[in-house]
């Protein structure tokens, strides 16, 4: 008796496990819907994107109410980011799969985001899905991206080129940048120099004349005329340090201007190349996401080249010691 209980429990407890199991890994698609609402109750922060996996596994299964909510999460970007393409091909699937609908989620979305959709992400969404079942559209769309992924190399390579070009002007300031403090050492030199010069100078004069005016009874009318002659000469050296003093400031105002401008510069380059500006840089995770993306283009085993990948890294290192504070 005892070992019939405890073969019913054993039993008992494997359905339990195997209906706990399938509630969390379902395969009909309204099943898997039902815990996409579950989880977006209660989302988990260690994977934010499983209320979008389980819409999606939904969505394509055929379940028009899943393909409704995911297109709305591709444009408003709910679980996940904002991707106005998938948006277009789900209200598509929408329009002609749901007879009540008809399109008017579709057009009422492309009304509402002109600024945002381009042609390009129309002709993407709808030869996707016409891809499902034409291969002539299959054929035709993969057509498109290929075409679409070498309009990108242009557009990257055209930015190399200005890089390149960017670069160089970038070399001829860092060589002004030597120049210029080269002579602002040179100044400061002499200044220091002249003001020393000047120091000895009028101490000695003051000796002299302290001792001059002790003898003035011998050799009255030549120390007078050696005391100005004194007095001219400090004033001179007075008046060329005045001016040493103002070519120095300003010639270290004009390498401060050219140094903070050549930093500037670097970072707008560096920004240029991953489709930013110096005062719109995302947070890290986004701008390391950024790299890998760009990675792919400039890697050697796709298609770049080691001098390229070398311009991705320094721009890469130059962004993130720039990065926004997370």
């Amino acid at each position: 008796m005892s070992f019939r209980i405890t073969t019913l429990l054993f039993v008992s407890s494997v359905c339990l496990s195997s209906l706990a199991l399938a509630f969390q890994n379902p395969t009909k698609p309204e099943a898997q819907f039902e815990l996409a609402q579950q989880l977006a109750l209660k989302p988990n922060p260690d994977s934010p994107s499983d209320v979008r996996y389980w819409l999606e596994q939904s969505a394509y299964h055929g379940y028009i109410p899943a393909q409704k909510q995911l297109a709305a999460d591709y444009g408003r970007g709910l679980t996940g980011e904002i991707n106005y393409s998938q948006a277009i091909y789900w209200f598509t699937s929408v329009a002609l799969n749901d007879p009540t609908d008809s399109g008017f989620l579709l057009a009422d979305f492309v009304q509402y985001h002109q600024a945002q959709v381009s042609k390009a992400d129309l002709v993407e969404s709808w030869y996707q899905l016409a891809a499902l079942k034409n291969p002539q559209a299959e054929e035709a769309y993969n057509q498109f991206l290929e075409d679409r992924f070498n309009q990108l190399r242009a557009k990257q390579v055209s930015e190399i080129v200005d890089l390149d070009k960017k670069t160089i002007v970038q070399e001829e300031q860092e060589q002004v940048i030597s120049t210029t403090q080269q002579k602002a050492e040179f100044l400061t030199i002499r200044y220091a120099a002249g003001t020393f010069c000047l120091a000895v100078l009028i101490g000695g004069g003051a000796f002299g004349y302290r001792w001059s005016s002790k003898r003035a009874h011998i050799h009255s009318a030549s120390e007078v005329a050696k005391s100005q002659q004194l007095e001219n000469q400090v004033n001179e050296l007075q008046f060329a340090n005045k001016q040493l003093k103002r070519q120095f400031e300003k010639v270290f105002k004009e390498f401060k201007q050219i140094k903070a401008q050549t930093g500037n510069q670097k970072l707008a380059v560096a920004c240029a190349m991953f489709g930013y500006t110096p005062h719109s840089i995302p947070d890290s995770k986004t701008v390391k996401l950024r790299y890998r993306q760009l990675s792919k283009l400039y890697h050697p085993d796709s298609r770049g080249s080691e001098e390229e990948m070398k311009r991705l890294n320094l721009a890469f290192k130059t962004i993130s010691q720039n990065v926004t504070k997370e």
